[in-house]
């Protein structure tokens, strides 16, 4: 009974005094800007909470909720640290918490908010290492309650950060400390140079000033923040990336180190380049994805969901998945897959990859491949001292190299593909597909389908593809071939070595096949008109040497086709008619022609030999022997 009695005596006599500090405050507001003692009793306070110099100018007090608020109008801070060695602050608002008061037997304050700041701030944090910084002097923020900084206008110099001083402008700082829990937001306009806006968020729980040991959350967003005017603190970076990023980012802290975050992005009027003399570059109106990231031992997982390119009013890089796995032990180490790869974009990005070197970019842009990689799985490593490593596979889709430098051109393969930087093979299966040889052909061949292996090889000094056996059809034409081409880095077309054979193939099918663009056309004329019909056995090709000089004229190499031919109608002159039920041998080499029959019949009467020779199709001249 007694114990209540005193606790109702101290508590009505707290209350008590609260209510008469209020009455005492607002009858005193009148007062206080004239009573210079207690400026200078508050100044005292002030110098032994933020240990330096404080003046000020005038005094007001206010009342809210149950707090009373003191207002310090023209307040100023004295440090070395500051242009000028002061601080000045247009108004402060301190609440004083009464209870903690009364118990304490001094005054606390609740909440601290300071009104119309203009810092200038000079720093070199690239150059200072966190083992240096100094945090003990933030202990009197977190016994505040809440803190909040409002107008606060900072002019920063950083040499590492910033070509030259930056201004920011509309700074809104807030901090609540609730025990061991603390909680910071801070919105910023951005300086025209660095983009938009900035906000930043953390709920973060730790004792004292010991911030390495925090653990809690934390949000970021900005709004067109430029990425040119971040880059300067990575002035060694092979990429130098442009373009205005929005960003949305949670991530989870332990001791003041990220261990999960998820979010997205969206980069617009995106440009990265390489940082070499050449300055090759890829540019898109959009890049975005949502992402996700976790620690892992000795690295992190990371992955990006529905990353997506658009350029004009396309999107040449749909929504694409991506799994990484980063270790970090010892070099680094990367093993990922994707979804989906654009190849004529892996193009683009490749000039911006330090590890692939010149003669591979070089191949690469007389191959220009395009099409779909699906499904992708690739492997990265990168040791100090050592050449990088890289193995992929994928499955391929509509996969296409251009007619370049004599090479042929095809479309439509699919299958699958497995390499690294130095060797590799395409696994052929393909169903519809295109061939193209212009420097035979004025039309590309389209065939039913296409089955073999292909493999590639790099050289000091060029770039191997071969293939053991490749079989094609096309409509009533099927063949198989083996082939060898060799590319040197230094050289404008390949070398071929070529061996093709040819299934059993009707006469009057032939002439869809002639290699229209090395005859004359009156020899395409006279060929269409003279094969009439039969069979083709036995049909051969050989081809090699290089294929910008074919069809060889000066020996340079050999082009040689020839095939058999039986119970065919040859029509070889308007006037003398035809031979029937003919049988023998065609062989083409070079521009030369020379079709020889064993068997046949002219007007009922039987032969024994005749030859049909043009020694040049270019210049055709037709002579006729027989018996």
């Amino acid at each position: 009974m007694l114990a209540r009695r005193v606790f109702a005596f101290a508590w009505w006599s707290i209350a008590a005094g609260v209510v008469t500090l209020a009455v005492a405050l607002s009858a005193a507001r009148l007062l206080l800007p004239g009573m210079s003692e207690y400026r200078v009793q508050l100044q005292s306070v002030a110098q032994r909470v933020l240990k330096h110099p404080v003046s000020i100018g005038s005094l007001d007090a206010a009342w809210h909720g149950l707090s009373p608020v003191l207002k310090l109008n023209q307040v100023v801070v004295s440090d070395k640290r500051f242009p000028n060695g002061k601080l000045s602050v247009n108004e402060v608002h301190v609440a004083l918490d009464i209870i903690e008061s009364i118990r304490q037997r001094q005054w606390i304050t609740a909440g601290v908010r300071l009104i119309g700041i203009r810092l200038s701030l000079q720093t070199d944090l690239l150059n200072r290492s966190a083992k240096q910084q100094d945090f003990s002097s933030l202990a009197w923020l977190l016994l505040q309650e809440s803190i909040a900084i409002e107008d606060l206008q900072l002019n920063w110099s950083d040499p590492g950060l910033f070509e030259s001083p930056v201004k920011f402008t509309g700074l809104l700082l807030q901090l609540v400390n609730q025990g061991n829990r603390h909680q910071f937001s801070l919105q910023a306009d951005l300086p025209e140079s660095l983009g938009k806006t900035l906000k930043v968020a953390a709920d973060l729980r730790g004792a004292g000033t010991a911030l390495r040991t925090w653990d809690g959350h934390v949000y970021l967003k900005t709004e067109g923040l430029e990425l040119a005017a971040v880059q300067r603190p990575f002035p060694d970076a092979p990429v130098v990336a442009g373009g205005s990023l929005d960003l949305e980012l949670w991530a989870g802290i332990h001791k003041l180190q990220a261990q999960w975050g998820s979010g997205s992005f969206a980069v617009h009027a995106a440009r990265f380049r390489n940082a070499t003399a050449d300055a090759q570059a890829i540019t898109a109106d959009s890049l975005s994805s949502h992402f996700h990231w976790r620690a892992i031992e000795q690295g992190w997982k990371v992955g990006l969901n529905g990353l997506e390119l658009q350029r004009g009013a396309g999107t040449p890089w749909p929504s694409t998945d991506v799994q990484l796995t980063i270790k970090t032990a010892s070099g680094l180490n990367i093993e990922g897959g994707m979804t989906l790869v654009v190849l004529e974009e892996l193009d683009a990005l490749l000039p911006l990859m330090p590890w692939v070197d010149g003669d591979a970019l070089a191949m690469v842009d007389r191959l220009q491949p395009q099409g779909l990689l699906r499904n992708a799985g690739f492997r990265f490593g990168l040791v100090e001292g050592s050449a990088p490593t890289f193995a992929a596979r994928a499955t391929i889709e509509n996969l296409q190299f251009a007619a370049s430098g004599g090479l042929p051109g095809v479309r439509g393969l699919s299958g699958s593909i497995e390499g690294n930087l130095q060797s590799g093979n395409l696994y052929l299966q393909s169903s519809s597909a295109s061939l193209a040889i212009p420097k035979l052909f004025p039309a590309a061949l389209e065939l039913d389908h296409l089955d073999g292996v292909v493999h590639w090889q790099r050289y000091a000094d060029m770039f191997r593809i071969e293939s053991k056996r490749l079989t094609m059809k096309s409509s009533s034409l099927g063949l198989s071939t083996r082939w060898q081409l060799d590319w040197p880095y230094a050289q404008s077309s390949p070398w071929l070595d070529m061996q093709l054979a040819l299934d059993d193939l009707q006469i009057e099918d032939v002439r869809r096949y002639l290699p229209e663009k090395v005859m004359p056309p009156k020899a395409v004329a006279w060929l269409q008109k003279a094969l009439v019909s039969g069979t083709a056995t036995d049909a051969r090709l050989l081809l090699q040497g290089r294929l910008d000089q074919m069809p060889f004229d000066h020996h340079e190499g050999r082009f040689e086709a020839r095939f058999d031919f039986e119970d065919t109608v040859l029509d070889f002159h308007p006037t003398w008619g035809q031979i029937d039920e003919l049988g023998g041998a065609a062989v083409f080499t070079g521009r030369s022609m020379n079709i020889t029959g064993t068997t046949g019949r002219i007007l009922e009467s039987p032969v024994e030999r005749v030859v049909a020779v043009i020694n040049d199709l270019k210049k055709p001249l037709l002579e006729i022997r027989g018996t």
